[in-house]
């Protein structure tokens, strides 16, 4: 599965260990203790907090002053209810995510030894903090009531102090992620009894006796030991032999680098408890290890990554996997045929719960997942399925999230009704002919709905009726398909409708109201024509809505001037709307994608919202002066296309305010004067257009734009002689022209040095001399057709 998309449940076995604790203490309920704290106590809080540096004002509720006395409610403190000790220190960052800028409010500083007189804490989590590359303090090993210890991710450093054996009553330790602190000797863990989690991955491990160690400890139930290198220190097989047992449940193996099974084989010692193993993002070169099955109490596997494994995918083992819940297999590159993959995982037909298996060459038609009966998630986009979604006669599924994207399946889709549990369901990019089925419209759960990029449009019903029929042609995009309200109208919980780059028509009566709210709303290519569709004034939460080449051929509707706020994409393009779109364009959305091209717009041109990145107004009629530009804060915008309408007038001299614009097309308007000096300023620009208009004078030197590949300067009226510094500053570039100007005098052999140059058109101009000879070194030239203009 996409795990930019979708989080791998295995991961969340340390977050559920460390609910499961919380629970244990009565964390979860946070209930207000009212008994008093002890002033010893508070006292060594206060002096613990001195040593911070609290920049975000968390520990605003800790003081002396009398409304705030009270250190049993101050934020991350718990007491014991019946004798007020602080038994519970928890100051753990939380990531959060303002205007979409993600950071932890960390604390930093030192830690003070005061902590010391809070000998009754069972409960100490300081994780995701920065303290400054200090070494774990050794008054820590002291706190020998301490339960949960989580000191991960907070740029701690130097060698674990072997002090903390004295931590007798441990059960959670997490030192996890800390990048510089040394995992070196681990004999004190044995001294850890009643251990049962223990992370020490993403630190610099040198332990190269952890094997012999960690077995040691009888209790652990879940270790993990994720980017430590362990390809590096292979158990031997004396150490295998000498090993004891132990009730180890969980295992978290990723990203050691292992490339062969060799070197994870120790795994295979505690067969009779694994439950989870997860070795995903290692560097695997051979077919999956057949021992997998024989880990009967195997329920997750993550072999997630591995960008060099090869082989035919699940072995024949795997059917004795009768608890196996979760499989991902995603972005192995490994290939096999789907119906016999199924056929091997058999044995968890009752089990299974989550299988995935995208990014990789399976092939055939996806068949028997209703006999999965407990399948809630099925990833399998981005393979080369090539058959049928065949599911016509099976039971009904439990099956919640369905993605068989960028595949090459064909045929109809089945009954959908069989899936009446189902989530998201993406279909896009495949080859699916015929009807979107009506059992679609019993799906009252769907939240995603995305049947984008395929070729559905289907017959009438009365064709089924023409017995004698010999011939028909149904070729792409003669026949189209129609969706309707009884598809649509129990689709309650849908949030995002992509009907996009089909033959689909939505036809729905005058006053549907839609029982939805969606938030993406893509409809590309769908025939919503010839009138806007009315439902759409009924959406008000949507930050997607892209209805280009839907065959529209209205004015623009007065309630588009109350577009949505969190409105991010916009895109009328590709159709015959006509109207002015002065009032409809305003700052208050958060726009980053407006694009109103192709259409019969008119007016001045809008104002450019301050943080859209492109901005494209091409082929329509708005005419005028451009000035308006100044008024805008657009330092965002990386994309600008003014071309093919009627602005005329001198171009504004404040280019430099759109200081990340990479492409600006201005051909084919009426342009005229001279190009503004501030054009060169912009050093991120890549594309400059400015053919067919009049633009006169002199050219500005743009010898700061040495990123450009595209400079189309043809058809205006621009003099003087081809400047030297083309060759010398803009040395990426691939397109040049300058042709039908009035530029004289001889080229320059210093152009020659543009070796990436694809096309060079100097045609039409004043030209003199003779054509340089160096002229042989472009090698990549090819000629470019067309006449002039």
């Amino acid at each position: 599965m996409d795990i930019r998309k979708y989080p791998r449940l295995d991961h969340f076995l340390v977050t559920w260990s460390l609910l499961l604790l919380q629970t244990a203490f009565g964390l979860t309920s946070r209930e207000v203790n009212k008994t008093m704290c002890i002033e010893k106590e508070r006292d060594a809080l206060l002096e613990f907090k001195r040593g911070l540096v609290d920049d975000f004002d968390r520990l605003s509720t800790w003081g002396n002053d009398e409304d705030k006395k009270e250190c049993c409610k101050w934020k991350g403190i718990e007491c014991d209810k019946r004798s007020g000790h602080v038994t519970v220190l928890d100051l753990h960052s939380e990531v959060s995510c303002p205007g979409h800028a993600c950071f932890a409010p960390i604390l930093t500083g030192k830690l003070s030894p005061s902590l010391l007189e809070l000998q009754h804490l069972n409960y100490l989590d300081l994780s995701v903090n920065g303290f400054d590359r200090s070494e774990i303090p050794r008054f820590i090993s002291s706190l020998k009531r301490l339960e949960y210890l989580n000191l991960s991710s907070s740029d701690f450093s130097g060698v674990i102090p072997t002090q903390l054996m004295n931590l007798t009553s441990l059960r959670i330790l997490d030192l996890g992620n800390n990048n510089q602190l040394i995992v070196k000797d681990l004999g004190w863990l044995s001294h850890l009894s009643s251990l049962e989690f223990l992370r020490l991955g993403g630190n610099d491990f040198q332990a190269s006796n952890w094997f012999q160690e960690i077995t040691k400890v009888p209790s652990l139930k879940e270790l993990d030991l994720s980017v430590c290198g362990l390809s590096k220190f292979v158990p031997s097989p004396a150490d295998l032999a000498n090993s004891s047992l132990i009730s180890l449940s969980v295992l978290h193996l990723c990203c050691n680098e292992f490339s062969s099974s060799a070197e994870y084989s120790w795994l295979f010692n505690f067969s009779t408890s694994l439950a989870s193993i997860d070795l995903s993002n290692n560097q695997l070169d051979s077919p999956i290890d057949d021992r997998f099955g024989s880990l009967m109490y195997l329920e997750h596997l993550n072999l997630a990554d591995q960008f060099n494994l090869k082989g035919v995918g699940v072995p024949s083992s795997f059917g004795n996997l009768t608890r196996l819940r979760y499989l991902d297999m995603s972005n192995t590159r490994t290939y096999q045929w789907l119906p016999e993959l199924f056929l091997r995982l058999s044995g968890s037909r009752k089990t299974l719960e989550v299988l995935g298996l995208n990014d990789n060459s399976m092939f055939g038609s996806l068949v028997n997942v209703t006999r999965f009966s407990a399948l809630k998630r099925l990833y399998l986009q981005n393979n080369v399925l090539n058959g049928f979604f065949m599911e016509r006669f099976g039971q009904v599924s439990s099956l919640e999230y369905l993605d068989l994207s960028d595949n090459q399946m064909r045929g109809p889709l089945p009954d959908l009704a069989l899936f009446p549990s189902l989530r998201e369901l993406h279909l896009g990019s495949n080859q699916f002919q015929g009807r979107i089925p009506q059992g679609i419209g019993k799906l009252s759960q769907l939240r995603i709905l995305d049947v984008s990029s395929n070729r559905l449009e289907g017959l009438p019903e009365s064709m089924g009726q023409l017995s004698n029929l010999e011939s028909f042609d149904a070729s792409y995009n003669v026949l189209k398909g129609t969706i309707t309200e009884s598809h649509l109208s129990n689709l309650s919980s849908l949030v995002d409708l992509d009907l996009s780059f089909n033959s689909l028509a939505l036809k729905t009566s005058f006053d549907w109201l839609p029982p939805f709210q969606l938030q993406v709303i893509n409809l590309p290519s769908c025939n919503l024509g010839p009138s806007f569709p009315k439902w759409l004034q009924s959406q008000n939460n949507y930050t997607v809505l892209d209805i280009s080449l839907a065959n529209l051929s209205d004015a623009l509707p007065s309630w588009f001037s109350d577009l949505p706020l969190n409105l991010k994409i916009l895109n009328l393009s590709n159709n015959h709307i006509s109207g002015r779109v002065s009032e409809l364009i305003v700052n208050k959305q958060d726009y980053m994608v407006i694009d109103l091209s192709s259409n019969n717009f008119s007016g001045p041109l809008p104002q450019v919202p301050t943080n859209v990145r492109i901005f494209y107004l091409h082929k329509n009629k708005f005419s005028g002066s451009t000035s308006s530009i100044c008024k805008s804060t657009t330092g965002a915008a990386t994309s600008l296309d003014l071309s093919h309408n009627q602005f005329s007038g001198e171009l504004p001299d404040c280019w430099m305010n759109m200081s990340n614009l990479v492409v600006l097309n201005l051909a084919y308007n009426n342009f005229s004067g001279k190009l503004p000096q501030s054009l060169s300023s912009l050093e991120s620009l890549k594309a400059l257009y400015i053919r067919q208009n009049s633009f006169s004078g002199m050219l500005p030197s743009f010898s700061q734009c040495q990123l450009l590949q595209i400079l189309d300067l043809g058809g205006n009226k621009l003099t003087g002689r081809i400047p030297a510094w083309i060759g010398t500053d803009l040395l990426n570039l691939r397109i040049l022209s300058l042709r039908f100007n009035k530029f004289y005098g001889g080229i320059p052999s210093i152009i020659c040095q543009l070796q990436f140059l694809q096309i060079l058109d100097l045609s039409a101009n004043g030209l003199s001399g003779k054509i340089p000879q160096c002229f042989n070194n472009f090698t990549l030239l090819h000629q470019e057709n067309g006449s002039g203009g």
